[in-house]
């Protein structure tokens, strides 16, 4: 049986899982360059951001992607060879990949999907060894605020074009801060409809613990952006906040 995340690679550009990578990669790298990063060795972990890959490859950066759904690496490949460029694709789980320490470490729209603050912090210390000493680790993750604003919808049409039907519905544990996208496709196949479900489980974290853990496992905290890259400023909203940690 199909994985969630095989099940959702194929729906991938239809329900907009790359958008965030696709909006913010050039807008980091812009950041990171102008703060005094100057590496060359970028891995990008999870959530099938070919996006994220395919912008790195194209402007010359040596790239490691990570990636645990077969199907989704396969995009990822195919994503590569349409653009012309190349990167070196992992099938593994991001939590437990090893590689040489890369200058920076990517990692967009991914580790919400962790779901208890200790293994968000057995990543976070996994990481730390995937960094080179003075490079960057790099992700975001939804506040409690914007995890509460994403599930305000009820089940509503997603996607209805071309043999190819897509309902998302949410549902949210408020107590644990998980939020739950469930998607139910239908493919038209020969003169009948095969139907699917998937899920995504997002959970948000206190931002001010999410720093301190940060610290925790070794890294500095360099600063706490907004998607529109201003500073975090706790009395302000923010549906998710990107985190620049350097490795000392």
């Amino acid at each position: 049986m199909p994985s969630n995340y095989d099940i959702l690679a194929e729906i991938h550009d239809e329900i907009g899982i790359g958008d965030f990578a696709e909006r913010m990669t050039s807008r980091l790298l812009d950041y990171a360059q102008r703060n005094d990063w100057m590496g060359r060795q970028i891995a990008v972990l999870g959530s099938g951001s070919s996006e994220s890959i395919r912008w790195l490859a194209q402007h010359s950066y040596v790239v490691t992607g990570v990636e645990q759904s077969q199907r989704m690496l396969e995009l990822t490949q195919s994503a590569l060879d349409t653009a012309g460029v190349s990167a070196q694709l992992i099938l593994a789980d991001f939590r437990a990949v090893t590689f040489l320490p890369h200058d920076m470490v990517l990692s967009l729209d991914t580790l919400s999907e962790l779901s208890n603050i200790r293994d968000l912090e057995r990543v976070l210390k996994h990481i730390h060894g995937l960094v080179k000493a003075q490079g960057l680790f790099i992700f975001d993750m939804y506040t409690i605020e914007g995890l509460v604003k994403r599930n305000q919808d009820g089940y509503a049409l997603e996607h209805d074009a071309d043999g190819l039907t897509i309902f998302a519905g949410n549902d949210i544990d408020y107590e644990r801060s998980i939020q739950y996208r469930k998607y139910i496709i239908f493919r038209e196949q020969g003169a009948g409809w095969e139907r699917q479900e998937a899920e995504r489980r997002l959970r948000a974290y206190p931002v001010q613990g999410v720093t301190a853990l940060v610290k925790r496992c070794g890294f500095e905290v360099h600063s706490v952006l907004r998607e529109d890259m201003r500073t975090y400023d706790m009395n302000e909203s923010a549906q998710r906040v990107i985190v620049v940690a350097r490795k000392p």
